[in-house]
């Protein structure tokens, strides 16, 4: 992962945003069949490389998140959905979800998308609070804990119709908290993960509700 100098200059490590800017394809998104991953990702994958391409100082990468964004919109279905089915669905959705409210400054155009985004994220919701990687079940830690933070972003942004989704959001992720602090992956799951625990507990700690 090294470039070298010539020799008695320093070594330099690469560039990985702009690395990543070249992997954009023509249509703004990313593919991850191009690095062995899965078609059905790409929403979560664009929208992932975009939110770290907007860090990038001075807005370098400007126009690649512009374009990142108006990919995703295209990709959008009429109903608020960016794309996938099955295990992806609601993991395309809440990522994409979350980037789009993220970026919403630099690309104020993405208004109704994210509206359109909201709504389908609310017709998900099971009664109880949470989501997961179907539709129609009673909800999985981490597929909820990334809605809680693009709930949160987008209330933050101005979008009064993510208070209340956000509200049983947290309520529903909060009851996941075992004793000793971990966070099942579905009430009463014995099964365990350290990453789970660092992403619901930011998002509890970030929720604002």
């Amino acid at each position: 992962w090294l470039r070298h100098a010539p020799a008695g200059g320093p070594a330099t490590a690469p560039d990985p945003l702009a690395w990543l800017a070249g992997a954009q394809e023509a249509d703004g998104t990313w593919s991850p069949t191009r690095h062995g991953g899965a078609e059905a990702y790409r929403p979560a994958l664009t929208a992932l490389s975009a939110l770290a391409l907007a860090g990038a100082p001075a807005d370098r990468y400007q126009n690649h998140v512009r374009r990142a964004c108006d990919a995703l919109a295209r990709l959008q279905s009429a109903e608020g959905s960016f794309g996938g089915d099955g295990r992806t669905l609601y993991y395309n959705q809440a990522i994409t979800a979350f980037a789009l409210a993220s970026l919403h400054a630099h690309t104020p155009c993405q208004r109704p998308v994210i509206e359109r985004s909201l709504a389908f994220m609310r017709a998900g919701q099971s009664p109880e609070g949470g989501w997961d990687y179907e539709r129609d079940t009673g909800g999985n830690a981490a597929v909820t804990a990334w809605h809680v933070r693009a709930l949160s972003c987008m209330a933050r942004q101005g979008f009064s119709e993510a208070d209340i989704p956000l509200r049983k959001a947290l309520r529903w992720l909060r009851g996941t908290v075992r004793e000793d602090g971990s966070i099942a992956y579905h009430r009463g799951s014995p099964a365990r993960s350290e990453s789970l625990d660092a992403l619901a507990a930011y998002a509890l700690i970030t929720g604002g509700a």
